[in-house]
């Protein structure tokens, strides 16, 4: 039953986004509604029809007045900006220097299945430390940006002990710790056309980015399962690169070190590195100028990997490891268990990536979708195959234009070679709201089918809230 349980929502869901953008593309003006304003761009006679984007209909934007008293007035105007935060902008910084100090803290509770639902409420915190200099508004050779990221976290997750799952039930889950997890020099060379970064980095910042899968708790919509990326809590030194091919095309390259550590400073000494490649398209669909975003990329790891043998019970210092290290290193709990079996010299995989906006009420809200696939060979990685998607509106409701609702699901599928494991689903839906200018709140709810792999049904229900200082 878990098994035709997954199929169907890997089936039945994923292409069902697909779908919605095939229906936008189809038909671009199906959306336009008669008698609202539409952007002179959208007003093509030969796209859209004439009685929807007639000159009367398409009123000209209206200026910004001395007191933007006017009603529909854009642009900027008169008043002092709010505080940065909480602290105010006293402790924010200064010319050249941007500091930044949030929250953010969750209380999970594994309501049903899993490996145990007694005492299995649990809360997670981490507290982070930004600082952001422009070198050239400074006056520092040799110009650029200077970024440095502190970093504490403490609590208790729900994977280790109460889930049992692989993907993760929280992305900032993993065990307390306090370090500086990035800092980083960055400058731009032929007016910003080619970027060059070196330091200590989190690679998922800048690789394997779906924008609208951001806000979901889970852990596999900000880092796909199949890729041992160096990132939280465990980021790399290295050096990236990013090329701006032509207006709509970006290349990105980097390389950081294989052996990926926190707490580290510099480099690990192993010499095993991890290489990320990835091309990456932006581009306006239809006459509604729909912005959407395809990326293309794949990865190698150097270091040597032993085969995928048998499998052992998954805790989260594992689940977390894994995301950076070679599997077969991690013996102990995790699935890669040293012994018998072939080692393999590397490791490699691809992925894709998808965000796409489906209909844009104004501004920055709307209806948008993303589509995720990862693949890695089964010999040496506990998941071969990922396919991740899901639906985000943002301003759902009137009156909350910043609320955001979102609708996910992560499929996770283990790797043939180990027995008794199928694959592992997770579903989400959340919505977040703002309190104010410095604080929002996030109710979550997740339904984990086979945690592991082949262990039972999980729901899990909880709340994160995030402050900026």
């Amino acid at each position: 039953m878990h098994q035709i349980r997954q199929r169907w929502w890997a089936l039945c869901v994923l292409p069902a986004c697909l779908l919605w953008t095939a229906t936008v593309q189809a038909d671009p003006c199906r959306y336009i509604e008669e008698g609202t304003a539409c952007a002179p761009e959208v007003c093509e006679p030969e796209v859209c029809a004439p009685e929807v984007c007639a000159p009367e209909v398409c009123a000209p934007e209206i200026e910004c007045g001395g007191d933007c008293a006017e009603p529909g007035c854009s642009g900027g105007c008169g008043g002092s900006e709010p505080p940065a935060g909480l602290l105010g902008n006293f402790l924010h910084g200064g010319k050249g220097l941007t500091i930044e100090y949030i929250y953010t803290g969750e209380v999970f509770n594994n309501a049903r299945g899993g490996l145990s639902t007694t005492n299995a409420t649990v809360y997670r915190g981490n507290l982070d430390l930004v600082i952001t200099a422009d070198l050239d508004e400074l006056g520092f050779f040799p110009g650029g940006t200077f970024f440095i990221y502190g970093q504490n976290g403490h609590g208790r997750g729900l994977t280790e002990n109460f889930t049992g799952d692989y993907q993760g039930v929280s992305n900032i889950d993993a065990h307390d710790f306090m370090q500086v997890s990035e800092y980083w020099w960055e400058r731009g060379f032929m007016g910003g056309d080619i970027v060059a970064r070196l330091g200590k980095i989190d690679a998922a910042a800048d690789f394997n980015v779906v924008d609208l899968g951001g806000d979901f708790c889970n852990g596999s919509f900000g880092l796909m399962p199949t890729i041992p990326m160096p990132t939280f809590p465990d980021p790399a030194a290295g050096i990236e690169g990013f090329f701006q091919v032509t207006d709509w095309l970006m290349f990105k390259a980097a390389i950081f070190d294989g052996a990926a550590s926190g707490e580290q400073w510099g480099f690990s000494g192993t010499g095993e590195t991890f290489s990320i490649f990835e091309f990456k398209s932006t581009y306006d669909l239809g006459c509604r100028k729909l912005p959407g975003d395809f990326m293309v990329g794949m990865w190698y790891h150097s270091a040597t990997f032993d085969d995928v043998l048998t499998p052992g019970v998954l805790n989260v210092q594992d689940f977390r490891q894994q995301q950076q290290q070679p599997f077969g290193k991690l013996g102990g709990g995790g699935f890669a268990v040293l012994g018998a079996g072939d080692t393999y010299a590397g490791n490699h995989g691809v992925y894709l990536g998808l965000d796409q906006m489906l209909f844009i009420e104004q501004d920055e809200q709307g209806l948008g979708t993303f589509i995720q696939f990862g693949w890695a060979p089964k010999d040496r990685n506990p998941i071969s195959q990922y396919f991740g998607g899901g639906l985000v509106y943002k301003g759902f409701f009137d009156r909350r234009d910043e609320d955001v609702i979102g609708l996910g699901v992560a499929h996770a599928i283990f790797s043939s070679n180990i027995p008794d494991r199928d694959a592992e689903t997770a579903i989400e839906l959340f919505y977040k709201m703002p309190l104010g200018p410095y604080t929002t709140i996030q109710p979550d709810l997740q339904y984990i089918a086979s945690p592991n792999g082949n262990g039972n049904d999980a729901v899990v229900a909880g709340m994160r809230f995030e402050v900026v200082l």
